[in-house]
């Protein structure tokens, strides 16, 4: 029993426990000759990038800003008041679309130039209205429209759900008596720079799933893009205008 003890006993981090108490009995000597109190002359003490750690990234939750996530309720709204504020950070801002929600989402502009850094973590779904006529009056080409964004990152494992499949039976190339129509892009990014898109999942797109125009420095990895395979133009990527894109270990099949 002793044996099997002192054999897993970790010394490292045991030494590693006694140096930080011994540093930290030093410093408590240290307040006490320099007639020192208070919590906040104790942060003056300590190294800056230790105050300042909780400072460096801001965080919002959809679910913050009024979004409902039920698959019904539309949390258009909420996305843009949110991306208005994390777009307005000085810090970088971290924006979470969380994990066991749908949030239904209508066609949104997300522009820039933001201030800092921004991050778009989806482990929920976002989901396409399905009727087209909630695109009357809108661009029919847009969904998900981000423009003029640099240092973006998008990424958390979830899904993009375009819900194409009542704009696919509308197609002429599905049914060649009814008028030829444009369709939005799921995702798209114009003029933005320095992105990183991965582990992400877009399904059934009203018509394209993912464009970049005029974009550069793009990694896009781990990417599913899916559609079923007589689903009309429902290209899986578009890059148009667009320098230094790498595009790489990505699952497609789409129509």
């Amino acid at each position: 029993m002793a044996s099997s003890f002192i054999s897993s006993f970790n010394f490292s981090s045991y030494s590693t426990s006694v140096a930080l108490f011994a540093s930290l009995y030093s410093l408590y000597f240290l307040l006490i000759s320099a007639n020192v109190s208070g919590f906040e002359s104790l942060l003056q003490l300590l190294p800056a990038s230790a105050s300042l750690r909780s400072k460096s990234e801001s965080l919002f939750q959809v679910n913050d800003f009024g979004a409902a996530g039920d698959g019904i309720t539309d949390d258009t709204k909420s996305f843009k008041d949110v991306w208005d504020m994390a777009c307005s950070s000085p810090s970088h801002a971290k924006i979470v679309i969380p994990a066991g929600y749908s949030f239904l989402v209508r066609h949104i502009n997300f522009a820039g130039p933001c201030r800092s850094k921004v991050s778009i973590r989806i482990a929920g779904t976002i989901l396409a209205p399905k009727d087209p006529e909630v695109w009357d009056d809108l661009n029919p080409r847009k969904w998900l429209y981000f423009f003029r964004v640099k240092h973006l990152t998008v990424e958390g494992g979830g899904i993009i759900n375009g819900m194409g499949q009542e704009w696919w039976a509308r197609s002429c190339k599905v049914n060649r008596t009814n008028p030829c129509h444009h369709a939005p892009t799921a995702l798209t990014f114009h003029k933005c720079n320095n992105l990183k898109i991965k582990n992400i999942k877009i399904f059934n797109s009203q018509q394209m799933h993912l464009a970049f125009t005029g974009c550069k420095h793009v990694t896009v990895s781990q990417l599913v893009v899916k559609a079923p395979g007589d689903s009309p133009n429902t290209d899986a990527i578009h890059i148009s205008s667009s320098t230094q894109v790498n595009v790489k270990d990505c699952t497609i099949g789409t129509g």
